[in-house]
């Protein structure tokens, strides 16, 4: 049977699927040919059948005195459909129901070294999708020892990332001017220190530069109050 498969996902038992599409291939058969086909006995379809004429699926016709039955327009499918995307649905938010419990507790994985700093900010890049946003606390340029590959410009652009940024004048002024990129400058001297912190989807990423250590929180409400607490000081300056 080509379609049993996708039958039953719409909510048919194996049996009511083997009826429909041999109905729906042979047209109108009586119950003793329907059995004969499907290998169902009797008995069995005596139960089944009123129960798919009663979903709209089978119609029940007369042809004399024998009586036979017809597979319905597969249109009639339409509300098992519905039926199975509403319970998709169900199932993906009973599930990110659990995986928001599960990430109450941070997770936080720590990164050593020029790699492991330079992985960190391709996290960046690839979990965010087209159009997104990301806001970067910034106190001193990347020093050049730390080149981006192009696969993160590539992807940067690519995507369209939106970033907006909050930064010290020391950084503000070696910054060239990018499309995508606003930058609003923090009053103040911060010498001596080299870090950026960004926030990004339900993540937090923490990059010291001077120790060459990175890490990255994941926790969707720290994420959010982060986000919240950069765009109240941004609009401030």
């Amino acid at each position: 049977m080509e379609y049993s498969n996708a039958l039953q996902r719409l909510g048919l038992s194996l049996k009511e699927s083997q009826i429909y599409e041999t109905l729906l291939d042979k047209g109108s058969l009586s119950m003793i040919k329907l059995s004969q086909i499907t290998g169902i006995n009797r008995p069995a379809l005596y139960i089944l059948i009123p129960k798919m004429i009663n979903k709209g699926l089978v119609i029940e016709t007369k042809k004399g005195k024998r009586i036979e039955y017809i597979a319905s327009s597969p249109n009639k499918l339409e509300p098992l459909v519905k039926n199975a995307q509403q319970s998709l649905e169900n199932i993906v938010t009973n599930l990110n129901t659990e995986f928001s419990k599960k990430q109450l507790v941070p997770k936080i994985e720590t990164y050593y070294g020029k790699d492991g700093i330079i992985k960190v900010l391709m996290d960046i890049v690839t979990t965010l999708n087209k159009g997104d946003t990301y806001y970067r606390y910034s106190i001193k340029k990347i020093s050049d020892k730390f080149p981006l590959p192009k696969e993160y410009y590539r992807l940067r652009d690519e995507k369209q990332i939106e970033r907006l940024v909050i930064a010290s004048s020391e950084v503000a002024k070696r910054k060239k001017p990018d499309l995508n990129e606003t930058i609003k400058i923090l009053k103040g001297s911060y010498d001596g220190f080299n870090a950026t912190k960004n926030i990004y989807g339900n993540k937090i990423a923490f990059t010291d530069y001077e120790n060459e250590v990175a890490f990255i929180i994941y926790n969707e409400k720290m994420a959010k109050l982060e986000k919240e607490i950069f765009l109240n000081l941004y609009k401030t300056l």
